[in-house]
């Protein structure tokens, strides 16, 4: 009885780890006919020589499926918050208002390549301020598509990584941004989430900026490195990521075109992002 009783015991074990060993492949899949919506926070604080600066926004994210498979992204800009200390207290600015209702869009692959970028709402921006606002959106359009996670294009087991270089070039307007992701994903487990078989997967990111922009009639430029750890939970059922964090460090460097880059002002910066699935609608 002892020996059939290990035996069985030992058999199960073995399966057991077998199973947990079975690769899996992670699409993103959104259910055809249905909208998904995500609720969306991010701060956001950047030190100057003599200067801080300190922002805060909400959105909402919809993606809604595409006729090749593909997923349109839409992102909503809502509660923007934008302030700096000042003798006395803390003095909020009104930037970043002007952006709200505003509506950022790219197309995503199964895989998580990026594409298709396209910002709306500039032409309710008073028009001198419309070189300013097209930076900070463009520039918030690539945080946004950073923070989706590329997928691995082949099989991937627990406790397995996979490197990604993602390129994220973008020129419209009086913005030109060159921005370069080297991310290393790690699945750290297999859980449930409301009933759903999903990963846990760990993100370490070094980050690599440049950027060109116009104020006024003068360009000016950006360089700047950091890094990023965040993690994910994707449900592999059904294709959907559920939950991302980030938390970036930058440090970066601004100035007029043909300065040298030692007379260049440094800055750091610090960016906070969340993403969570909200709704899966009709």
């Amino acid at each position: 009885m002892f020996r059939f009783l290990a035996a069985t015991i030992l058999i199960a074990s073995l399966a057991g780890a077998a199973e947990a060993q079975d690769g899996m492949y992670l699409r993103y899949a959104y259910p055809e006919g249905k909208r998904l919506t995500y609720d969306v926070k991010a701060s956001s604080s950047l030190q100057t020589l003599g200067a801080s600066l300190r922002q805060e926004w909400k959105s909402k994210q919809g993606a809604t499926l595409e006729g090749d498979g593909s997923q349109r992204v839409t992102v909503a800009l809502e509660d923007m918050f934008e302030s700096e200390p000042a003798s006395g207290g803390i003095v909020e600015r009104e930037i970043l208002t002007q952006l709200v209702d505003s509506n950022i869009q790219f197309t995503l692959s199964g895989v998580g390549d990026i594409s298709d970028f396209s910002v709306e709402g500039l032409d309710r921006v008073p028009f001198r301020d419309r070189q300013m606002k097209q930076v900070i959106l463009v520039q918030l359009r690539q945080m946004y598509a950073a923070a989706v996670p590329k997928l691995p294009t082949g099989e991937i087991k627990v406790k397995e990584s996979w490197d990604v270089v993602r390129e994220l070039q973008v020129k419209e307007g009086v913005v030109d941004l060159d921005d370069t992701y080297t991310s290393t994903y790690t699945i750290k487990k297999l859980k449930k989430k409301d009933g759903y078989a999903c990963v846990e997967v760990e993100e370490k990111t070094e980050i690599e900026t440049r950027g060109y922009m116009m104020f006024g009639p003068d360009p000016y430029r950006t360089i700047g490195s950091g890094t990023r750890k965040g993690k994910f939970l994707f449900d592999t059922e059904r294709g959907i990521l559920l939950e991302y964090e980030g938390d970036a460090k930058l440090d970066l460097k601004y100035g007029s075109v043909g300065a040298p880059e030692e007379s260049m002002q440094a800055s750091s910066s610090r960016v906070k992002f969340s993403r969570k699935l909200k709704n899966i609608e009709n």
